[in-house]
């Protein structure tokens, strides 16, 4: 598809039935979706531009989600070292590597109250855009939320969280503030989150492993039966179940079983 759009585009085909864009041509004839029809443009242009990535996307080498994202900052000085380091990444992978070959300043700590709807009873509600410092370990994100929620890469190890918080947050927030005022002069709320995960983090470790600790001696002492499965075996077996189940929703189930089968021919060949 991109070196349809690629080639229809650079020859302007498009006004041929009557539509003044590529954009109208893709919308009215073809029927798609906006946000899809800009994918597929964009994608066509970096292909005209750099006609390598077409290789790459027939392999499955490359996603056309991934080369929208990457379009904008490919140069003829950079597109084969980038394009190189973009096989087989994800969304999430291609963003980060985007934030590192352009990344973006901070954003600032800002808090406000948000319009009330005529609906809505007249509790105050705020809002926080804050910057948030790259988390100590990386695990497995759930699937995307609406609105979206999950951290966005600004800049190497720099991310950027928005989230909706009630009255009494806010003032738990405040009231922190002053009370670490002489630790975090300026108030920063991304700091004192940063405090709090930690907080909560090393009590929800403590309880796990005080659980985990009772179920080691129930089974020494016999009280369980049947064959029991290590802990750390069933983590690994629900991120990699996770990991698949998000790739489908992002990426498409057919693109994720031709992954699978290249890689199984890969590895019967090696």
């Amino acid at each position: 598809m991109p070196a349809y759009v690629a080639e229809i585009n650079r020859r302007k085909l498009y006004l041929e039935h009557a539509c003044p864009s590529m954009f109208a041509f893709c919308v009215q004839r073809f029927h798609m979706s906006e946000a899809i029809a800009v994918k597929r443009i964009r994608g066509g242009r970096a292909a005209t531009r750099f006609p390598c990535v077409l290789g790459m996307i027939g392999r499955g080498e490359l996603h056309l989600s991934g080369l929208q994202l990457l379009a904008a900052h490919l140069t003829e000085d950079n597109h084969k070292e980038v394009l190189r380091r973009a096989r087989h990444r994800s969304m999430r992978e291609i963003e980060k590597l985007i934030a590192e070959i352009a990344p973006k300043p901070d954003v600032p700590s800002l808090i406000r109250a948000l319009p009330r709807k005529k609906t809505e009873l007249p509790l105050p509600i705020q809002t926080i855009q804050e910057e948030v410092p790259a988390p100590r370990s990386a695990g497995p994100s759930s699937a995307p939320l609406k609105p979206r929620t999950r951290p966005v890469s600004l800049s190497p190890r720099r991310y950027k969280l928005q989230v909706t918080i009630g009255e009494e947050t806010k003032d738990k927030l405040a009231e922190l503030q002053a009370l670490l005022s002489h630790q975090i002069p300026d108030g920063v709320p991304a700091e004192i989150f940063d405090r709090a995960l930690d907080a909560l983090l090393g009590d929800a470790k403590k309880k796990k492993a005080a659980i985990s600790d009772k179920t080691r001696r129930k089974q020494n002492t016999g009280e369980t039966r049947g064959r029991v499965i290590p802990a750390h075996v069933r983590r690994e077996v629900f991120k990699r179940e996770h990991n698949q189940y998000e790739a489908e929703l992002e990426y498409g189930a057919g693109f994720m079983e031709r992954r699978r089968q290249s890689g199984s021919s890969r590895a019967r060949s090696g």
